[in-house]
């Protein structure tokens, strides 16, 4: 059955559409190329507006696509990261240096997991939080140091959770004083 176009305009487009289909691929690339900033831009706005609703249908379509199209997208990161050492290795250097607070929060996260934490749920904004109420000062000598690290009030090494009731900003000296054992002093933790 022939497709039905609502002008007969549209119709006859559709037809040097199909007979002339490297002129119009032409075409489409100059548009392209003409109007990519805003473009761009407008997919960058737009992202930012509907961030959650974009999130809900990427999950949802990653759901339908099953484990096998994961896979294949994860082993086509991996040869992409093989194919591009030095422009990654600069990337996630570039990352590291401007968002340090979210990868020490990763590194800990994944710490804790492998000590097979009871509870794994604190975040980087929880951190932040964290460090904001003890105003970014050592919860143990009160010095304002950098960095802070995460002390976990009853260590990982002795079950304690990694969540934010366990965990208070400590600096490095006294991090590593405390080590696995108890509270250097009275310390009372964030508790929501």
């Amino acid at each position: 059955m022939p497709k039905k176009y609502s002008t007969p305009g549209a119709a006859a487009a559709a037809r040097w559409r199909a007979a002339h289909p490297e002129k119009n691929k032409a075409v489409n690339k100059a548009s392209a190329d003409k109007h990519r900033e805003k473009r761009r831009a407008h997919s960058r706005a737009y992202g930012k507006t509907h961030r959650k609703e974009l999130r809900e249908k990427d999950t949802q379509r990653r759901a339908k696509k099953g484990p096998e199209f994961r896979e294949r997208k994860a082993a086509l990161a991996r040869a992409w990261s093989a194919a591009n050492k030095e422009r990654k290795a600069a990337t996630d250097a570039a990352y590291r240096k401007s968002h340090p607070d979210e990868v020490h929060a990763r590194r800990q996260k994944r710490r804790a997991r492998i000590k097979r934490s009871p509870v794994n749920d604190f975040t980087a904004a929880q951190w932040q939080q964290v460090k904001q109420t003890f105003k970014h000062c050592c919860s143990y000598c009160g010095k304002k140091t950098r960095p802070l690290t995460m002390d976990h009030i009853t260590p990982l090494s002795h079950g304690g959770a990694h969540t934010l009731s366990n965990i208070v900003p400590a600096c490095v000296h006294c991090n590593s004083v405390k080590r696995s054992g108890p509270p250097l002093k009275p310390v009372q933790p964030l508790l929501l």
